[in-house]
């Protein structure tokens, strides 16, 4: 009996709850200046389509302007880019 209750209050202390995984706290989350739910994933660009220059340089333009990035909720919907459990998620690297 005592060993039951000791391995429930094991359980109890050991178990750690997994905190979802936030957009805004992700290094690759870019800013809007209307709010953090128009915020975009730097980790996913948009590869400009001009299959005509891709079939001859070979490469495909990628921009660095915000425009050219996923919001961070398609990011998330997606499982092919992040999903809903953040799976390319960094947190934000904080000096002290």
């Amino acid at each position: 009996m005592i060993i039951y209750f000791l391995l429930n209050i094991i359980a109890v202390f050991s178990f750690k709850g997994d905190k979802p995984r936030f957009c805004y706290d992700c290094k690759y989350f870019i800013s809007n200046e209307l709010g953090n739910e128009y915020g975009k994933c730097g980790a996913f660009p948009k590869i400009n389509n001009d299959y005509t220059n891709y079939l001859i340089t070979g490469k495909r333009d990628i921009e660095d302007n915000n425009e050219y990035y996923h919001y961070c909720g398609t990011a998330r919907s997606s499982s092919d880019m992040c999903g809903l459990d953040g799976s390319l998620y960094r947190l934000k690297y904080t000096k002290k």
